[in-house]
């Protein structure tokens, strides 16, 4: 147990980061309380915590994930915190950040478990909805105490094997299905050709669901963790991991992400997802299947502008996505136009929505008002 007595809810100090990069990008600004005494913790707690506050400075100001290596174990792990840092970076507003226990799990070894709260504009609690609540671990690295990955931690007994240049890690329990596995090494090598790049080394983890994911990166909760229609994973270009919600040794959506991300600054999310979606040989059947649902949905709506598909509320229900669904369709029939020269386009077309309006109307020859009818006329094939 933490060696202090929590008390009622007392603010001691507040810190405030309200960066701004050289692209004008200004970083959530996050509001530090502690719901305890510092004069009542022990020595080495506090030790802790003067920690927890450079790390979490460190974190947040940070662009390229180079944490500051008096706090992070950069020997190990050169770019600490990305799953925290990609998603508090997600949030409009300002975020209090509150630790809700220290808890010593040996005599090297620290929890930090802290609760991120979204404010209002103000900077007050008063509504505040959780964000997330996100475990950190603390280890003694000769005198000095360093913040670890939470997922080495986690998954520091399981199995690992590698096939090709997937390496997989898995729980010693898990039926490990080596044919499964060659299928998905022989498809990198796929990707690695049709996106002309060389074929990493990936590291590969297999959880059982959506939620076990989360865990791995430290997060005790998490409102995507709960996401009744979509099975959660993510590509980590800059460690070359893939996190895999699905209990398999296959998932290429996630394996696509890892080509883009890693190869790809100048591609469009949009795009990204439609890629993905579309390379992806394991969901064939459930692809169809989700376009007779959007072309009856967009049928029943006639209202919608698809020529700003973009500015629409992603989900229209039952799992059913633009930037999924129509976007790979769109994909799909952008390539049909020319592969070499569509995907180039595609992949280096830009970032900003106008690059990707731009992108899609050069490659079908049309302007940005018939973007509209062009899909409703593709889906009425459904």
């Amino acid at each position: 147990m933490p060696p202090f007595k929590f008390l009622s809810f007392i603010i001691f100090n507040i810190l405030i980061y309200s960066c701004t990069n050289s692209t004008g990008q200004q970083h959530p600004r996050v509001f530090l309380s502690e719901n305890f005494s510092y004069s009542e913790l022990s020595n080495e707690t506090k030790e802790i915590l003067e920690l927890w506050r450079p790390y979490l400075d460190s974190l947040i100001k940070n662009e390229k994930f180079n944490i500051d290596s008096s706090v992070w174990d950069t020997e190990i792990d050169p770019i600490g915190g990305i799953e925290l840092y990609y998603h508090i970076k997600q949030s409009d507003g300002p975020i209090n950040a509150e630790i809700l226990n220290i808890q010593k799990l040996d005599s090297n070894k620290y929890s930090v478990k802290t609760a991120f709260y979204n404010l209002s504009e103000s900077g007050r609690s008063k509504n505040s909805s959780l964000n997330c609540i996100y475990d950190i671990i603390i280890k003694k690295k000769g005198k000095a105490f360093k913040v670890y990955n939470f997922l080495s931690e986690y998954t520091e007994d399981w199995s690992r094997k590698q096939v090709g240049n997937i390496v997989y890690h898995y729980t010693p329990s898990y039926p490990f299905n080596q044919g499964k596995a060659k299928i998905m090494s022989e498809y990198c090598d796929s990707l690695a050709n049709f996106f002309s790049t060389e074929s990493p080394k990936i590291n590969y983890y297999i959880f059982k669901n959506s939620q076990e994911t989360f865990y791995s990166m430290g997060f005790l909760y998490n409102r995507d963790m709960y996401d009744t229609y979509q099975i959660f994973g993510r590509a980590d270009p800059n460690r070359n991991i893939v996190y895999c919600g699905n209990n398999s040794e296959i998932f290429p959506h996630e394996i696509v992400h890892l080509y883009t991300h890693k190869y790809y600054s100048t591609l469009h999310n949009f795009f990204d997802e439609g890629l993905a979606e579309h390379l992806d040989f394991s969901i064939q059947a459930e692809k169809i299947s989700k376009r007779k649902v959007m072309a009856n949905y967009l049928k029943d709506n006639p209202q919608i502008n698809l020529s700003n598909i973009l500015e629409l509320e992603d989900r229209i229900g039952n799992g059913i996505s633009y930037k999924y669904d129509i976007s790979c369709l769109l994909v799909e029939k952008l390539l049909e136009k020319g592969p070499k020269q569509a995907l180039h386009k595609i992949l280096n077309g830009g970032t900003k929505n106008e690059d990707f309006y731009a992108t899609v109307t050069s490659i079908l020859g049309i302007e940005k008002r018939e973007i509209n009818n062009i899909i409703r006329g593709w889906l009425t094939n459904y």
